[in-house]
């Protein structure tokens, strides 16, 4: 079995797990693995909403990582406007954002051609 088989088995297992616990943690954590391939081969649908959940969820508001997570999310699943703002919303949270979330802000903002707000 190869990494990526690997990891894709491992993801399924905590997206599975997240799903059956509804924990805010678990659900951010499973969103979190879904984000991290270039190109998923998977449906991005259940991480879009398990880290919308999050998000909304008690004190989640307030939590850098969720909002984080949810920038990735979107951003993996081409929703560039929704992913900026969650990002921007992160970054606000956690001054001045972390390489990851400029990382993932400067490519949907090239994908909306944003080139401006990029550099």
């Amino acid at each position: 079995m190869g990494d990526r088989e690997m990891f894709d088995r491992d993801r399924v297992y905590v997206v599975h797990e997240a799903e059956r616990t509804k924990k805010p943690q678990d659900e951010n954590e499973a969103a979190f693995l879904s984000a991290l391939p270039p190109k998923p081969s998977f449906d991005l649908g259940p991480a879009v909403r398990m880290a919308r959940d999050a998000r909304k969820s008690g004190a989640a508001p307030k939590e850098y990582t969720y909002a984080n997570t949810l920038g990735a999310v979107l951003y993996r699943d081409g929703q560039n406007r929704e992913c900026i703002k969650e990002l921007k919303a992160a970054m606000r949270l956690n001054q001045p954002g972390t390489p990851f979330d400029w990382v993932f802000l400067a490519m949907a903002e090239a994908r909306l051609g944003l080139t401006d707000e990029v550099c």
